[in-house]
């Protein structure tokens, strides 16, 4: 089951960054995440991605990104905990270098 949460996750944000890069916005900076790194567009709609599917198929997920630090929505010890980078190599893909990765 957790390996087709991750990947169905890996595969919305494949597909929003896909359609982010067609609209050439990609590498736009949109300020800087949690712990000090620029934040590209690219960068947030992939974590919003991974995100949505990691909150609607898990319900009881505790979430570490590098964009939005700490985020947990519920109440006492979360059953799951996410450790996401959304881009792994973020200047990379804002170049326009196609060697970049979620994880």
């Amino acid at each position: 089951m957790l390996r087709d949460v991750v990947g169905e996750a890996l595969r919305a944000a494949r597909d929003a960054l896909l359609d982010t890069i067609s609209r050439g916005s990609v590498g736009e900076p949109m300020g800087r995440g949690s712990y000090g790194d620029i934040s590209y567009r690219g960068d947030l709609v992939c974590e919003r991605a991974i995100v949505d599917v990691l909150n609607s198929r898990l319900g009881s997920v505790a979430i570490v990104s590098e964009e939005m630090g700490v985020a947990w929505r519920g109440t006492g010890e979360p059953e799951y905990w996410a450790l996401i980078d959304p881009v792994d190599g973020s200047a990379n893909m804002s170049r326009g270098i196609s060697f970049y990765s979620s994880g």
